[in-house]
């Protein structure tokens, strides 16, 4: 396969408990991990099993195991909230997620955040601190969306690129070397919206 998927653990707690090895072991092993798939010329997906409760716990220790997966060759950061930090609807909007992940979200490039609990869909362009990145920023893509058939409104916002109301849409990332594709697609497979991001040889995108 040219892409393999890594599991790991960023929450001290699950390390020590579940994998019941040491902090420092945990790291070497995704550091061990990923440098392994990528010396065998394949694409390493890292997946940072319950990061945010890890952070919460231990924000310097979850972040060290990204880190570590990002030395070794990983290429994408993509994270995933539940609320969203851009709503879709100005009355649902998340200051507090605002104010506590931008700032570490922009600071360790993450890509693209996949975010719910809205009900509609909204897809930015390449934002950095809420405007669209400039030639040589790295800038992080946001979407909020949908798949079930309970449906609220959305509003035309100035983070949005693309929006979409009363529409079941499911997401579809493939990552080819230095090019990650995004699709929405509606329930019946349509194309609905898409964008490709380009990790140039500077390391933005």
């Amino acid at each position: 396969t040219p892409a393999v998927c890594l599991v790991g653990k960023t929450h001290e707690f699950h390390v020590r408990t579940a994998l019941g090895c040491t902090l420092e072991e945990n790291v070497e092993a995704i550091r061990a991990s990923v440098a392994h798939c990528v010396a065998k010329g394949r694409e390493a997906l890292f997946d940072a099993e319950h990061f945010f409760d890890g952070y919460r716990a231990n924000p310097g220790y979850a972040l060290e195991c990204l880190k570590a997966a990002l030395g070794a060759g990983a290429r994408w950061v993509v994270l995933v909230f539940h609320r969203p930090i851009y709503s879709s609807a100005k009355g649902r909007d998340n200051k507090d997620l605002k104010e506590k992940w931008l700032p570490i979200i922009h600071k360790h490039k993450v890509d693209l955040v996949l975010q719910g609990h809205d009900h509609g869909y909204g897809r930015s362009s390449n934002l950095l601190n809420g405007m669209q990145a400039k030639s040589g920023e790295h800038g992080t893509v946001f979407v909020v969306s949908v798949s079930g058939p309970k449906m609220y409104d959305v509003e035309q916002l100035p983070w949005m690129r693309r929006k979409a109301r009363n529409t079941q849409l499911f997401q579809i990332v493939t990552v080819d070397g230095g090019t990650l594709r995004y699709e929405a697609r509606t329930a019946t497979g349509e194309l609905y919206d898409a964008f490709d991001l380009v990790r140039r040889g500077d390391g933005t995108n």
